[in-house]
């Protein structure tokens, strides 16, 4: 009777076989320790791929503006907006583009200065902020970029970018839009939007289109500001509903589940320092105070449930002090944001909203979504300046709604809940035994992403893998020991795992 022993740890397994066919004495048939790398920097920690990753972002960027500037070239030269002749072209290009982009509102252009301005604009056509950028260091830096935004909406009073350059270069001030380092962060006095040069693109077109009609304005402004959409990260599916996707943490339907999760698992220590339960006319209380607070310390509770409760929870430790409220419907019930009418709206919906906030790149698109909502300009601009949690759950959105229904109604923990509504919080279907370890994303579906079937080039494209590296990668040594070890002496008839 063989007995495999794995001890997992984020670089290394130490495995044992044991023989236990005589239960007098035990025998070790081998032991030893797998060692590999855990896919991260060895200094800060940092995952490999995303240095990868950003190094690939970085490729295609630069490819994107060559071929974007290649693109422009060559409707400029068809339009006769600029010379066949490298050194012509060369010799377009010492033309000063401030003082054409200033002119340009006043009188008609040459060709080839209109065509040095729309390669200038190119090459430079500002800053698109990226709301689902989650790197904390880029988003720091878009942050500063942001506040140089505004303070250059606020220099601009009317005029287009292009005028207001044409200034400052004529005063002497730099044009270039470069940042100072304070406290090794980027700090940015003033910067451009993408939506300046769109303005000032839209009123030269204006003012130059009556004479240059034959030109496709269209297609030249397709060639400038054309951006491909961000590709959303893939969710997982949910353990119970495999045909819809994990909800978002910042949903209200997670909000709520977790609060009621928390409340039904709390349990109050006694004198005799025994957990026992919480009535639950005290339990719907807590859920009202939760509900309508972003969070609420234990000390707080305890004045709550009253002077029988001056002892301790089991929730409750040093590193644990409070449990948090509903952290998204508590700011935005207030006049600022949403007011009166969130609480008007159904579950889905507040989860629809909250979706949008978090997929929606284009601030425009945003903005026309939430005045739907019959929102004044300041209200949608706080609702778009508000902070959401980020990460998945494990279970969709209905789950949740259905299953807090449950836990709400009856007061009782998610696993008795999940059990009134036909499933089993843990207990997964009985399977046939393999010869060999499978790879783990055929058998854990509701943990990983990115699965594309059939269509896949490889086993895991086909099944999709864990977002964590470590995680994916201890796990792909963990099976290949495992069926070396079944190769060498044969299948086990338990395995313990710590």
């Amino acid at each position: 009777m063989l007995h495999f022993s794995f001890d997992m740890g984020t670089n290394s397994i130490g495995w044992a076989v044991l023989d236990m066919s005589n239960t007098q004495s035990l025998q070790i048939r081998d032991m030893g320790v797998r060692i590999y790398t855990d896919g991260r920097e060895a200094q800060k920690g940092v995952p490999l791929n995303e240095a990868r990753r950003n190094a690939r972002q970085m490729r295609r960027q630069r490819d994107r503006k060559i071929r974007r500037k290649r693109a422009m070239l060559r409707f400029l030269v068809d339009n006769k907006l600029m010379p066949d002749s490298r050194d012509e072209q060369l010799a377009v290009a010492r033309r000063d583009p401030y003082e054409l982009r200033a002119a340009a509102l006043e009188r008609k252009l040459e060709p080839v200065e209109l065509g040095r301005i729309m390669m200038q604009f190119s090459i430079r056509r500002g800053f698109k902020s990226n709301r689902k950028e989650a790197n904390e260091e880029k988003q720091k830096e878009q942050s500063s970029m942001l506040d140089g935004v505004r303070v250059l909406e606020d220099a601009l009073c009317g005029q287009t970018l292009g005028q207001w350059l044409f200034q400052q270069r004529a005063g002497g001030n730099a044009v270039r839009f470069r940042a100072r380092i304070e406290k090794a962060t980027a700090v940015y006095s003033f910067y451009p939007s993408r939506k300046m040069y769109e303005d000032e693109f839209n009123r030269i077109r204006e003012k130059q289109e009556a004479y240059y009609k034959r030109i496709g304005w269209d297609n030249l402004y397709r060639i400038i500001f054309f951006q491909r959409p961000l590709k959303a990260p893939e969710r997982g599916r949910c353990r119970f509903y495999t045909d819809e996707y994990r909800a978002y943490k910042a949903f209200v339907s997670f909000q709520r589940f977790r609060i009621l999760q928390d409340i039904n698992n709390l349990k109050y220590r006694n004198d005799d320092d025994i957990l026992e339960e919480i009535p639950v006319e005290l339990k719907r209380k807590l859920f009202d105070a939760l509900d309508n607070q972003e969070s609420m310390t234990f000390n707080k509770i305890r004045k709550l449930f009253g002077k029988d409760y001056t002892n301790g929870f089991n929730l409750e430790d040093e590193k644990r002090d409070k449990l948090l409220g509903n952290i998204i419907s508590v700011p935005f019930r207030k006049p600022e944001y949403f007011g009166p009418a969130w609480d008007g709206f159904p579950p889905e919906k507040k989860d629809e909203i909250i979706e949008k906030l978090l997929n929606e790149d284009d601030v425009a698109v945003l903005e026309e979504y939430l005045k739907t909502y019959h929102l004044s300009d300041e209200q949608v601009k706080n609702i778009l300046g508000k902070k959401l949690p980020t990460g998945t759950a494990f279970l969709s959105s209905r789950f949740m709604i259905e299953c807090a229904d449950v836990m709400l109604q009856e007061m009782i923990t998610y696993d008795k809940a999940a059990e009134k509504l036909g499933f089993h919080h843990s207990a997964k279907a009985q399977v046939k035994l393999r010869e060999k370890l499978p790879y783990y994303g055929e058998i854990l579906t509701g943990l990983v992403t990115g699965a594309k079937g059939d269509d896949g080039k490889n086993t895991e494209e086909k099944f999709g893998r864990i977002a964590n590296p470590t995680v994916h990668i201890a796990l792909n040594q963990l099976r290949k020991l495992v069926n070396a070890l079944i190769k060498r002496f044969g299948p086990p008839s338990e395995i313990v795992l710590e």
